[in-house]
């Protein structure tokens, strides 16, 4: 950890040193952070405090009559035969002994510490001194801790999501197979769940998934678990039971909604929609239940809402609304009905526009633009995504060209590209051939991929560097939302962090989401990568987010998603 000589530092030699060195090294013992103990070793293994710095004493508690004294002699019995016994394998092996522990501080707090132990041989190859250096790394811990929680559990309700499922249901199939027995998979959405967030706005649309979550917690019991699955669908999953227990757990659902929510002086009355599947009489894995759930949710859907349904082999395999947007979304394609928005990302020291995000639009021609949260899921499952995404690459290369042609410059836009178009064969050919066709620095194209496309790491990381090796640059999107790995941050050729605008939402009142954004833009930092948070909409975010060092934003705060059109006056900022 530290290059310093201590063999010549500490050996029977050491009064030839100079007196000006022997100053420096003390000096430098004493004032850096990490906690040095030096330790002499005698012939019977007992080692002796001969060098604690003034980190360490303060650490340790120890007085100034420690010099000289055994662990025994100066630290309480367990703390120093556990001690002993890490030294002890330092001497016996002459080699390095790293270990964690605990170090209650003097005032009371934890710190948790790192700890490497150096042994320093004589000429006779006896291990003469130990040399221990102690980092905290409490902040690491807690980062780490934070990155834990939400790879596991859902940012703004609390509940498990869809990353404990998996392991959840993975655990319950290989319990019911032993045993022989059923568990139960219920999935629900709001009805009219879009219509409230319409008309009373996105933070009422949080605040009433926050207290459906809070109903569903006194669910909760032995064999009953709720999960948030996303957006406004929960699931609720019921071990060794039969159907008529499963109606029973239905009914307590839809119960929870019999009392009226009140938002802003505005009574709203929401009832759920329930599909049920059971395991293994309608699938063997989460993927087939879910399946089956959610086309029983579609069923109670065309039957009125409000009430649940179980999975019928006999059921329609889709929804007639998935149907219509898939059969328009093809001619969608064929007629080239998308258009593309571009939303200015800002410079938070400078305020300059820095760069775009490119945001697909689909321009219906009798229904005008349709959202893309109806019709990108509904393009990842039927495969349409690959040519409308080769689309949007090819038609933000020719835009860059196009604006530098216009005198405006060469424009930075990123792409998003969804899971399945990361795991296309053709995909680096594909975005090579389209900067060499336009002409434009491969360096202006930055894509966007989501935390799930990073989990295959090993053909991840190939097509990564592919990228990186053309130039194209690589940014993480809705980082903290998914899966999120210190491991892959550290491999991967990344550029930057994107972060999820639902943690800046509420980061002047929510002090998880402070904590979570404060925990990503260091991590970045720390990591060297550019840091851009989603969602900006009030200039006390774009000052926290200044305050904490995130180099850019964007959101309405800045500017909407504009038209090509209406984008040239920012082209001039």
């Amino acid at each position: 950890m530290y290059n310093l000589d201590f063999k010549n530092i500490y050996s029977e030699k050491s009064e030839k040193i100079n007196n000006i060195e022997n100053a420096l090294i003390q000096t430098i013992l004493e004032h850096i952070h990490d906690l040095v103990y030096i330790m002499e070793v005698d012939n019977q293994l007992n080692f002796r405090y001969i060098f604690v710095n003034e980190a360490g004493k303060n650490h340790a508690k120890l007085l100034r009559a420690y010099k000289g004294k055994t662990l025994h002699e100066v630290l309480p019995e367990e703390l120093a035969s556990s001690l002993h016994a890490c030294y002890k394998k330092a001497a016996t092996t002459k080699g390095k002994v790293t270990f964690r522990d605990e170090i209650t501080l003097p005032d009371g707090n934890i710190m948790h510490g790192e700890s490497v132990l150096t042994p320093v041989l004589n000429e006779n190859g006896r291990c003469v001194y130990v040399v221990s250096i102690t980092r905290d790394i409490t902040e690491q811990l807690n980062n780490e801790r934070i990155i834990s929680e939400m790879a596991f559990y859902d940012y703004l309700t609390g509940l498990p999501n869809r990353n404990w499922l998996k392991k959840s249901v993975s655990q319950m199939i290989e319990k019911s197979k032993k045993e022989q027995t059923s568990f139960a998979l219920l999935y629900f959405d709001l009805d009219r769940f879009k219509f409230i967030n319409d008309t009373l706005g996105h933070d009422v649309g949080d605040q009433l998934l926050k207290d459906v979550s809070m109903r569903l917690r006194t669910l909760i019991h032995n064999g009953i678990e709720a999960f948030r699955h996303g957006g406004d669908e929960f699931l609720v999953t019921v071990e060794n039971t039969d159907e008529e227990q499963v109606k029973e757990i239905a009914e307590r659902i839809l119960a929870l909604f019999s009392d009226v929510f009140v938002y802003r002086e505005q009574e709203c009355y929401i009832t759920p929609s329930i599909g049920i599947s059971m395991f293994p009489k309608d699938g063997h894995n989460l993927e087939t239940l879910i399946k089956c759930s959610d086309i029983a949710l579609y069923r109670v859907k065309e039957q009125g809402r409000g009430t649940y349904q179980f999975y019928q082999s006999g059921m329609k395999q889709a929804a007639p609304h998935s149907m219509r947007i898939e059969t328009n979304l093809r001619k969608a394609v064929k007629q080239k009905e998308f258009i593309l928005f571009y939303q200015p990302q800002v410079n938070l020291g400078t305020g300059q526009i820095e760069s775009f995000e490119a945001l697909i639009r689909w321009n219906h021609p009798q229904k005008g633009f349709i959202p893309p949260g109806e019709f990108i899921p509904i393009a990842e499952e039927t495969g349409l995504i690959i040519p409308i995404g080769n689309w949007v690459i090819e038609e933000v290369c020719r835009q860059i060209a196009e604006w530098s042609e216009q005198g405006y410059g060469y424009k930075t836009v990123a792409v998003n590209l969804s899971t399945r178009q990361f795991q296309q064969l053709c995909l680096v050919e594909h975005i090579e051939d389209c900067i060499i066709k336009s002409g434009i620095p491969p360096g202006c194209l930055e894509i966007e991929i989501t935390e799930g496309a990073l989990h295959d790491s090993r053909e991840t990381i190939k097509v990564l560097n592919e990228l990186k090796r053309i130039g194209v640059k690589i940014a993480v999107d809705d980082f903290g939302t998914g899966y999120s790995s210190l491991s892959y941050l550290k491999s991967f050729p990344i550029d930057s962090l994107k972060i999820d605008q639902s943690f800046i939402r509420d980061i002047l009142i929510e002090e998880k989401d402070e904590a979570i954004t404060t925990t990503i833009i260091h991590l970045a930092k720390s990591l060297c990568l550019t840091v851009v948070a989603e969602g900006v909409e009030k200039e006390e975010q774009a000052s926290f987010l200044r305050k904490v060092g995130c180099e850019k934003a964007q959101g309405f705060l800045f500017s909407r998603p504009l038209p090509k059109g209406v984008l040239i006056e920012h082209l001039h900022k």
